[in-house]
């Protein structure tokens, strides 16, 4: 897909950016009527920007960047850097020392037009920045553009196109992954928008002294609300999708935090409980691999800290629970004897009566698909908080919308079933005291 300031057209696959032609369109081809009598000269094609001809080109190059572990390098002009100020600031703080900074720009702020025939380049070093990811940089504040080909490929550039402060370029990514976001691929999203620092380790927000900080501070969070509406997004797909997600492969890799904020939600829409317990199981064997442990109950317990109460186990059949607890062994005996007993004896006791170390989680409690009536785009006022880190994830208790008629008939049937829950643990105490 192609954006120009005339409009939008699809071309292989790929998304471009916003950007101003420069050639004059007329009419719907692109040309005047065979049957009109206006003989108008058309008008002579507008003037190529500075960015246009300076890109890729050694004229009058004052600064070379050398990027990646493969040290490819690209050149680049200060005053077109210049005009994306915390831009190129950024970019002089990530490539020098704190003295090869301040000489650096102390050098282009005096705007002297020094021949780069008699002064060598300034060198900048980027080892941590993939080259591809750069050059879409480079290319979007020379000429205003930028190709999409890929998810993944765009997913990479978000995070970067947020440090170097390049708001318009951080939305443009927000909205390809937000359109092509699935399934198959929404872990890795949100991945990415969660954990960043996992994926981009030595890529990090640095300070531009320089500037008002205020200033900084508000280009760094410009971009707030488009996350959080894909964040929500995300959730919503998981939720949807449990099975399919949960089952993935994907699903083992997840980081330790964003793997217990999916287990926890009460919105999944699993067809079993025992569907969690498996993909818990099998995250906790890789994390154990990749901690060199040995694959023993204790060790698996270990790697997965509170993600193991976060299971719903009195959900479970009696079979799914031998068959998967039980079997696995993580679980103590104390704690499998008094499971299995509630699940054989239809045990209606209220949570409050569990060990201490149980109460205090849903284990009993059946997620709710509260997410069947939701639109995938969420509305703003159903958008998770602004905050960075895993609390801006979705409520887990989000109701549908305009579904009162049948959040009252649920109401009824959950009372009429207390009610005879009620009824029959009556007439068993009467019959305790008559005898």
């Amino acid at each position: 897909m192609r954006c120009t300031a005339g409009g939008l057209r699809v071309e292989e696959n790929c998304t471009i950016a916003p950007v101003v032609t420069t050639r004059v369109q007329h009419g719907e081809h692109g040309r005047q009527p065979l049957d009109s009598f206006n003989t108008q000269p058309l008008p002579e094609p507008s003037a190529p920007s500075p960015g246009h001809l300076f890109y890729n080109s050694e004229d009058h190059s004052d600064i070379t960047f050398i990027v990646g572990q493969e040290e490819w390098r690209f050149p680049a002009h200060s005053f077109i850097l210049e005009k994306t100020q915390l831009t190129f600031l950024s970019l002089l703080r990530a490539a020098s020392t704190e003295e090869q900074y301040e000489e650096i720009r102390s050098r282009f702020s005096r705007n002297e037009n020094m021949d780069p025939n008699l002064v060598p380049p300034v060198i900048l070093k980027l080892p941590d920045l993939q080259p591809d990811v750069f050059e879409q940089i480079l290319r979007y504040i020379y000429t205003n553009q930028v190709s999409f080909s890929t998810v993944d490929s765009t997913l990479r550039l978000l995070h970067p196109s947020q440090v170097y402060h390049l708001p318009q370029l951080t939305s443009h990514c927000l909205s390809h992954i937000s359109k092509n976001v699935n399934p198959s691929n929404v872990l890795m999203v949100l991945s990415h928008l969660l954990c960043p620092e996992v994926h981009h380790p030595s890529i990090s927000f640095s300070p531009i002294t320089t500037l008002n900080d205020n200033s900084s501070n508000e280009e760094n969070h410009e971009n707030d609300n488009e996350r959080n509406e894909l964040v929500f997004k995300c959730f919503l797909i998981v939720d949807r999708h449990a099975d399919e997600v949960l089952q993935s492969e994907q699903f083992e890799t997840l980081e330790h935090e964003l793997m217990v904020e999916i287990v926890k939600r009460d919105t999944l829409e699993v067809s079993s409980e025992a569907i969690v317990f498996d993909s818990v199981m099998r995250w906790a064997c890789r994390a154990c691999k990749k901690q060199r442990k040995e694959l023993t109950s204790d060790n698996k317990c270990s790697v997965l800290g509170k993600a193991l109460f976060l299971v719903r186990y009195l959900v479970m059949t009696p079979e799914e629970f031998l068959r998967g607890p039980v079997s696995q062994g993580v679980l103590s005996k104390e704690d499998k004897e008094l499971f299995l007993s509630r699940l054989t004896t239809h045990n209606s006791s209220p949570q409050t009566s569990l060990p201490d170390r149980w109460s205090t989680w849903k284990i009993a409690v059946k997620r709710q698909n509260y997410h069947s009536l939701l639109p995938v785009t969420s509305p703003h006022s159903e958008l998770p908080s602004s905050n960075t880190d895993m609390s801006v994830s979705p409520s887990n208790s989000i109701q549908p919308v305009n579904s009162n008629v049948k959040r009252n008939d649920r109401k009824k049937k959950s009372m009429s079933k207390k009610l005879l829950n009620g009824m029959g643990d009556l007439v068993i105490c009467v019959i305790q005291l008559l005898d």
